[in-house]
């Protein structure tokens, strides 16, 4: 985990206060303590290099050393060191602890605001349909309505077993000039060519009037040499 992305860490002034390692350090030991804390959390891996002069740099203490040496000694009293060293490294097992919470902390977030980005992509999306079908719908109608109507305008069914030949799907084939004796032969043809491909429309009754529009293709015009496409039905 970069740095960058640890611009703070947990503190605990009473663990701090009533630390026996940490009631042996005089003001400016504590001090030095506090900064060496500070720049060891903003490192990669928490940890800084095992020398005096690259820390005493480190924490501001570049032009006074000597200062820094004195209260060096008393973080690091032997058998009271305040920092465990590890080769040519000195880490604190406190802060790792706080970096390791902090990385577990960062990933749950980073799952979540997945989620929550997964959630918003699909409420903007209804959100649009809604929308779009306000500017179609009437004033009357309410947010429910409307979110009802979006689920339903968007599901394609099969052919219903009960779609039978109304007055007003006859009424279209009529107008749309469909000679009467061929209304419910047509129909029949239709509603067996659906049910066979297992074709699926939002509107049936559409399904139907687009299907008598493209009947003069397929009408009684057409010659012996090329029969209507759907006749096999009959056979």
């Amino acid at each position: 985990m970069s740095s960058a992305l640890r611009p703070w860490y947990k503190w605990y002034p009473k663990d701090f206060n009533t630390d026996e390692k940490v009631q042996c350090l005089d003001w400016m030991a504590e001090l030095i303590y506090r900064r060496l804390l500070d720049v060891m959390w903003q490192s990669n891996d928490c940890r800084l290099p095992n020398d005096v002069d690259a820390l005493s740099n480190c924490c501001g203490f570049a032009t006074a050393k000597d200062t820094f040496l004195v209260g060096w000694k008393q973080i690091q009293r032997k058998d009271f060191e305040l920092f465990e060293e590890n080769g040519n490294w000195i880490y604190s097992k406190r802060l790792k602890k706080e970096m390791k919470e902090c990385l577990k902390l960062s990933e749950q977030r980073r799952k979540l605001g997945r989620k929550g980005g997964l959630a918003k992509g699909k409420a903007k999306a209804k959100a649009k349909g809604v929308a779009k079908l306000k500017q179609k719908g009437s004033d009357t109608d309410t947010d429910t309505d409307i979110k009802k109507k979006v689920f339903k305008e968007k599901k394609r069914t099969a052919i219903p077993p009960g779609f039978v030949l109304t007055e007003k799907l006859k009424g279209w084939a009529l107008k749309h000039g469909m000679p009467a004796r061929e209304i419910k032969r047509e129909f029949l043809k239709f509603k067996t060519h659906h049910e066979k491909t297992g074709n699926l429309f939002k509107d049936w009754d559409k399904a139907w009037l687009t299907w008598v529009l493209r009947h003069p293709e397929f009408g009684p015009q057409r010659s012996k040499e090329t029969p209507h496409p759907l006749d096999y039905f009959e056979q």
